[in-house]
């Protein structure tokens, strides 16, 4: 009697883990089905833009004019006077938009093209110097890294915020702020 009685509780645990299982594995299966379709469904979106949309963005004619580069704070100059090695100098644009050069003193830079900026230079070396020859070469371009900026906020995975380049896109800027999130809008 106790012996049977052991065995029925045996039987009954082992029946209640086999049920335990299969309602796992019941809710395991279903946990995997509902993750498919999701996935599924989200390929089966239609896409963000039409044949024809994509046809006369490529048939749009191209522009190819390069603007010339304009210096402002914190852009790096190298400042050659030929046959003047003295007066050469590499020097940052200051945040008041000027740079300091030997003999000359404080020269305006900000706003002005490189080429502008020698000429000035060496129209100021003139009072020191017979025909002088300036050349101005940009080694570090710093200000377009915060004046010409492209934000992305919004329904994107991770606002961002970088410098503009030439021929960027929104498909470039979306894809680089880690893509839309689940809620935004496609089009």
């Amino acid at each position: 009697s106790e012996f049977s009685r052991r065995l029925q509780l045996s039987h009954s645990r082992r029946r209640k883990r086999v049920m335990n299982m299969t309602g796992a594995k019941f809710l395991l299966n279903g946990f995997a089905s509902v993750l498919a379709l999701i996935v599924l469904s989200g390929c089966s979106s239609t896409p963000s833009s039409s044949p024809d949309r994509i046809q006369r963005a490529l048939e749009a004619p191209v522009t190819q004019e390069n603007e010339e580069y304009v210096l402002g704070p914190t852009d790096v100059v190298q400042v050659s006077v030929w046959r003047n090695e003295d007066l050469s100098i590499a020097v940052p644009v200051r945040p008041d938009g000027k740079i300091s050069v030997p003999l000359v003193g404080d020269v305006q830079a900000s706003g002005r093209s490189p080429q502008q900026l020698a000429d000035s230079i060496e129209t100021q070396l003139a009072q020191y110097i017979r025909e002088p020859q300036v050349s101005i070469v940009v080694t570090s371009m710093g200000s377009n890294e915060f004046v010409n900026r492209v934000r992305v906020t919004g329904a994107v995975q991770q606002p961002t915020s970088v410098p503009y380049r030439e021929g960027m896109t929104v498909l470039d800027m979306v894809l680089g702020s880690g893509g839309l999130t689940p809620f935004a809008a496609e089009n």
